[in-house]
């Protein structure tokens, strides 16, 4: 037997059962359950019937069965086609053509005499659920279902589920457990590939432990790629320990120094106090001093006081007055605003009065002759309808008259006739002459077109045959001119193409040329321009640099004041991008004017104060010289952000110091997150967003507002003393000449774009036309050698059409005494004709003089009535015109009237707000009159007082100059006050500019304020020697400082990965011990069935072969799954012997008793045998026979048997034969058949399948039917009868 192979549709998908247990993303089915069991109460799958439709020798529609619910065999003679019955099974479950004894699925169609081109074949096995009920059986209810395939002769094939078209899978998923047909006798103990099937993968299948095989396979995988994965980790533990313990000596250097660097701040601490201290000790001494001074001139003092207190006196009342005086202006001035606007309304007024007047006479005028013309149509009417009356009598006179003229033509017409009488008689007798000469004319006629028409038939052929030939001749003369023409075309064209195309690409060329030209231009420009703009905007900000900075600058280009150099922020130059940040970061500092030394700062301070100018902010250069060497050095940033000082580029290098002074290490973020984040990290730095926040040292923050700080540094350096006028000239000049330039290149480009636009479009035309030029000179030169060869055919045809001469002189000569006699008839006719006119004209000239007056005065009489009858349809037409216009110019002639009506009104209102206007002005003009005699009053008084005021200033003066002596000395102790607090102030901001740096691993120590005491115990010089000697090891050495913030990032990666490498190894630790888990579930499910197994094969093989022995031996005792499991037989009376070395009867034997063994184990509904007793003897046939007829009480057995012996247990027989080539198939029941007698064989009806599988038919009287033999219509023969 051969075991079935699953083939599925979609191998993607797998069917996975209900239950289970699932180890994270692996599943691991539950063990399959039995098919069925032993009892026979519960429900069981069984093959009702098999339905072939063209597959291999079945010819039509076949239907096998229907088959017994127990043992069935199948027989027939060699070649009638038994084994495709079980062909048609393993086609359905899915096999391999190659396991179906063919090559491939289109072997499979029917091929014979009778139907030799069949497209496709088909096999339907039908199913259905019992219980059994002894010998009966009832069907379960919803159960029956039925499985087909068709297979196509282009080798495709798909399946069905109740008729239904489904994937393989699902047909898969119906029978899975369901149908078992296995072939052991030559399985290997192991298969030797993956999907291979041995001994040991085959009990694996029936024990159920192959559900491990694949979560085994893939948790042995999951521990491999863990323990790769973890020694990964591992290696990547201990690469970074090796760069941890590298940073460690630099991270202690780094440490060092900070620590050296809190002790500089220590000190610098100390000293700083004790400045702060001497000098409050001295701004105490000069206080002192500046107390006696003023208590020595407190007389003085007191009179200044007074004399001061009478001047405050008389300003406050020159304030006073000052006041009111201002007050009165205003109430002038705005007196004044009133008038004239009153002024501008009264003009506004009349001119709008003088509009409206104009208007409203305009609109009666118009009123008026509206009125005029509405008076016209009212009158309308009535004067029509009395020239309608008149004109209706005088048309009434008129048709009188027509009537009277038409009566006189009549009779005039009448008394003619007897004065023509005698011209008409003439004329009558002329013309029955003229119809005789007629008729000869007609017969002469007549026989000259006869003789004509013979003449022209005869010679037709000729003359048709010559028409041709000229013709042919016209034809090939027009041909050659048109080739003629059209080739030199060509030529032409073939000569003009190059040179356009020629002309294009170089038009092409000179376009990429003033294009890059162009371009080229564009950017010389933007880069003049941007020149000219940052020079321009740079000597703008020079000029308006303030006061203060104009005057010291002025200084320095007069040269009296040597060594300034200039405005910070004009000697650098930053990126437009961080404009906002240096100018919040550096803020007022970037004002401060930068100076060579100390003493050029004093000359400049000393310039602003004599000459009272402002105040400044200078710094000396030489203080900052050497003092950030190296702080100004690259540092490791955060992030990577920049640092402000790095990105400024300065005129002299000399400057950079300068700018580190104020800046220090200020970092540049992009946006307020970065800045925090920045900011707030291991070491605490000062940050500037590009839009201008602020974070400080200490945390605070500032920023936002609607407006930014800017412009306090350029993008490039200002040099602004070394441009001058002549060079904004030049560059202007430039920029003219560029831009020119550009335009020039534009316009170039324009026209030669314009001209290569126009030159495609003529070439794409000229190569239109030369093509089809091309394509039509060859035919017409051949149509032109074809025609001249015509030519001579055709001559030929004219010869021979020519007639013969003789008839054709003969047909001339009738046709000439034709025309003699025509033309003598008609000579004759003509001058009866002249007679018959000449009476004609004789009639004509009597009747005509006497009918013309009479017909004139009719015409006249005719023409005046038509003229009355218009008049009067005019006339009818105005009147209604006129009653319909009346109406609109009724309402028109109203609308002018309300408008006259408005236009007055409004006149009035204007004219009384004038009134109003007039009045309101008298009264302004009256109040401002005496607001200005109050204005001139106070005016006076204010006057009065000034002066009283300025001889008091006199004697304070001369108070003052009293004291100038005494103020000196004060001012000299003032100055000395302010410069000590100076000093205090600025080393109280010096020292909270001391901030101590944070040593990683370190309580920082806040600096303590000490007392006076202890300062003024500070040995100043002995601080100053070790100030100096820290500053020399600090600027001896350079530690890395990041290596402190490297050495603690590395140990936390350093934790990190230690931790990732534990998670790992626990990680693989649990995948190891699921691993082994199922390994020891599978070799304990497995060894528990294999007992099972093996123990029951022996018993039925010692009971099949009475006495001999088998056994399923495992090959490594130790790892059943290494090597497999060996079948071994001991037949009787004979050696052990694997079952491969057998004779053909013993392989059965043992296959079978295995097969029953398994059946034991898990029990199969279904079991189809081919043949299995071919090499059996009679006794071993017997036992195997009444073995199955045993077992088939809860298992449907169908078998392919030849041997009596077999199939006369069988409970039903389906009996297979050929006919023509087809093979037919007949089911009987044998033991109905023993019931009846030898000599009487009953009718039995045909039934379905459907009802043959669980009904019983009765007996019909219907023509026999001889037993064996088929009736053609592919239906089952039910042998039973109740």
């Amino acid at each position: 037997m051969a075991e079935i192979v699953d083939e599925p549709m979609d191998e993607d998908e797998e069917y996975v059962p209900e239950g289970g247990i699932r180890i994270g993303d692996i599943y691991i089915p539950p063990p399959p359950l039995p098919s069925l069991t032993f009892d026979n109460n519960g429900p069981r799958l069984i093959i009702t019937h098999i339905e072939n439709e063209f597959f291999k020798s079945y010819a039509g529609k076949q239907v096998l069965g229907p088959f017994h619910k127990s043992f069935t065999s199948i027989v027939g003679p060699n070649g009638s086609g038994k084994s495709n019955v079980i062909d048609s099974m393993l086609f359905v479950f899915g096999y391999k053509a190659s396991k179906i004894r063919s090559k491939k699925l289109s072997v499979l169609i029917h091929n014979s005499n009778t139907h030799p081109n069949v497209d496709s074949c088909r096999v339907a096995v039908h199913f259905q659920e019992i219980i059994d009920r002894g010998d009966d059986f009832d069907v379960v209810p919803n159960t029956q279902f039925s499985v087909s395939r068709t297979a196509h002769k282009d080798n495709s094939s798909y399946y069905q589920l109740n008729g239904k078209r489904v994937q393989y899978k699902e047909v898969a998923n119906m029978l899975r457990d369901k149908v078992e047909v296995e072939s052991i006798s030559l399985m290997k103990p192991k298969g030797l590939t993956e999907h291979d099937t041995g001994m040991l993968e085959f009990l694996e299948d029936i024990v159920g432990t192959s559900r491990f095989k694949v979560p085994i396979e893939l948790l042995s995988k999951k521990v491999e790629e863990l323990n790769e994965l973890r020694v990964e980790k591992l290696n990547r533990v201990k690469l970074v320990e090796k760069e941890k313990d590298e940073l460690e000596g630099p991270m202690k250097a780094a440490l060092g120094f900070l620590r050296m660097e809190n002790e500089k701040v220590d000190k610098t601490f100390r000293q700083r106090s004790r400045y702060i201290l001497d000098a409050e000790t001295n701004i105490s001494k000069a206080t002192e001093k500046k107390i006696e001074i003023e208590e020595s001139v407190s007389d003085l003092t007191e009179k200044m006081k007074e004399v001061n207190d009478k001047r405050k006196e008389k300003e406050d009342e020159i304030k006073e007055k000052g006041k009111s005086f201002e007050v009165v202006q205003k109430d002038i001035e705005e007196l004044s605003d009133k008038f004239k606007k009153f002024e501008l309304e009264d003009t506004t007024l009349r001119e709008d009065l003088k509009n409206t007047n104009i208007k409203r006479k305009k609109v009666k005028q118009l009123a008026e002759t509206e009125k005029a013309k509405q008076e016209k149509l009212i009158a309308t009417p009535e004067e029509n309808k009395k020239k309608i009356d008149e004109c209706q009598e005088m048309k009434a006179k008129l048709e009188k008259k027509v009537d009277e003229e038409e009566s006189n033509y009549e009779t005039a017409m009448a008394s003619l006739k007897t004065d023509t009488q005698v011209f008409q008689d003439e004329k009558a007798k002329h013309e029955s002459k003229l119809v005789d000469l007629k008729k000869s004319v007609n017969e002469a006629a007549s026989e000259l077109d006869l003789a004509t028409n013979e003449h022209e038939v005869y010679i037709s052929a000729e003359v048709k045959e010559k028409n041709r030939l000229e013709d042919l001749k016209t034809r090939i003369q027009t041909t050659k001119e048109s080739v003629k023409d059209k080739a030199a075309k060509l030529v032409e064209l073939e000569g003009t193409i190059p040179v356009k195309e020629q002309e294009m690409n170089k038009a092409s060329g000179e376009i990429e040329r003033v294009t890059g030209a162009a371009e080229q231009a564009k950017e010389r420009l933007r880069v003049m321009k941007y020149d000219y703009e940052e020079k321009k905007s740079a000597q703008n900000a020079s000029k308006s640099g303030g006061r203060v900075h104009d005057a010291v600058m002025q200084q320095k280009t007069n040269g009296n004041i040597p060594g300034i150099i200039g405005r910070v922020g004009d000697l650098g130059g930053i990126d437009k991008k961080y404009d906002c940040a240096v100018s919040t970061a550096g803020g007022g500092s970037l004002d401060t004017i930068l100076v060579e030394d100390n003493e050029t700062g004093k000359k400049c301070i000393e310039f602003l104060r004599q000459n009272d100018v402002g105040r400044g902010n200078f710094l000396a250069l030489d203080k900052t010289k050497g003092k950030y060497d190296r702080n100004m050095q690259h540092i490791d940033t955060p992030m990577g952000v920049p640092r402000l000082f790095d990105l400024i580029t300065v005129a002299d290098e000399r400057y950079r110091s300068a700018f580190y002074h104020y800046l220090r290490d200020t970092l540049v973020a992009d946006d307020v997150d970065q800045a925090t984040k920045v900011a707030y990290g291991n070491k605490k730095y000062r940050v500037v967003t590009l839009t201008g926040e602020l974070i400080e040292t200490s945390g605070t923050m500032s920023g936002g507002g609607r407006s930014k700080m800017t412009g306090k540094m350029g993008q490039q350096v200002q040099v602004v003393d070394k441009v001058n006028p002549k060079e904004f000239e030049r560059m202007e000049r430039g920029i003219n000449e560029v831009e020119q330039e550009v335009k020039d290149c534009n316009k170039r480009r324009q026209e030669l774009e314009d001209l290569l636009y126009k030159g495609k479009k003529d070439l794409q035309e000229m190569k239109k036309q030369h093509g089809k030029l091309k394509v039509e000179v060859n035919p017409l030169k051949e149509q032109v050698v074809m025609m001249e060869k015509q030519v001579a055919d055709q001559e030929g045809r004219v010869k021979e059409a020519a007639p013969d001469k003789k008839v054709v002189k003969d047909m001339q000569a009738r046709m000439s005494a034709a025309q003699e006699v025509y033309d003598e008839a008609d000579g004759n006719a003509k001058v009866v004709e002249k007679e018959v006119k000449a009476c004609d004209g004789k009639i004509k000239e009597i009747t005509g003089g006497k009918i013309k007056s009479v017909q004139k005065k009719l015409d006249e009489a005719r023409k005046q009535l038509d003229k009355i009858k218009s008049e009067i349809t005019r006339l009818e037409v105005e009147i209604k015109s006129a009653t319909r216009n009346l109406k609109k110019c009724t309402e028109k002639v109203e609308s002018l009237e309300a408008e006259v009506k408005e236009c007055e009104d409004l006149m009035r209102a204007m004219t009384e707000r004038r009134k109003i206007i007039e009045t309101d002005g008298a009264q302004l003009l009256e109040e401002s009159q005496q607001k200005q005699e109050t204005s001139k009053q106070l005016g006076e008084a204010i006057g009065k007082l000034k002066k009283e005021a300025d001889e008091i200033t006199k004697e304070e003066n001369t108070l003052k100059s009293s004291r100038i002596e005494v103020d000196q000395q004060l001012q000299k102790w003032d100055d000395a006050i302010k410069d000590n607090s100076k000093k205090v102030s600025y080393w109280k901001r010096e020292m909270k500019k001391l901030e101590l740096q944070d040593v990683p691993g370190e309580e920082l120590v806040p600096l303590a304020e000490l007392t006076n005491e202890e300062i003024l115990a500070i040995n100043m010089e002995e601080l100053n020697y070790e100030l100096n000697l820290i500053e020399e090891k600090l600027a001896a050495s350079k530690p890395n400082m990041a290596a402190i913030a490297d050495f603690k990032k590395k140990e936390e990666v350093y934790l990190e990965r230690v931790a990732e490498l534990d998670k790992m190894t626990a990680a693989r630790d649990e995948q190891r011990k699921h691993h082994d888990d199922l390994r020891k579930q599978r070799l304990n499910d497995f060894m528990e069935g294999f007992a099972i197994i093996t123990g029951k094969l022996k018993e039925m093989y010692q009971m099949i072969t009475l006495g001999g022995d088998a056994e399923l031996e495992l090959v490594d005792s130790l790892d059943p799954f290494a090597e497999g499991i060996v079948f071994s037989v001991r037949p009787p009376k004979k050696s052990w012997k694997n079952i491969s070395n057998l004779s053909g009867g013993e392989k059965t034997l043992s296959s079978l008793a295995l097969v029953f063994a398994l059946h034991y184990y898990k029990p199969t509904p279904l079991y189809v045998m081919d043949e299995i007793d071919a090499a059996l003897d009679f006794k071993n046939v017997s036992i195997v026979a009444n073995y199955i007829k045993e077992r088939t009480r809860n298992a449907q057995f169908i078998i392919i048997s030849l041997r009596s012996n077999m199939f006369e247990l069988a409970d039903r027989l389906v009996g297979i034969y050929k006919t023509y080539n087809c093979t037919k198939s007949v089911t009987i029941n044998p033991h109905l058949i023993e019931e009846f007698p030898a000599h009487s064989q009953p009718n039995l009806t045909q039934q379905t399948p459907a009802k043959a599988a669980h009904s019983q038919p009765s007996l019909v009287p219907t023509a026999p039917l001889p037993l064996g033999e088929s009736n053609g219509t592919n239906t089952v023969q039910a042998m039973e009868v109740s």
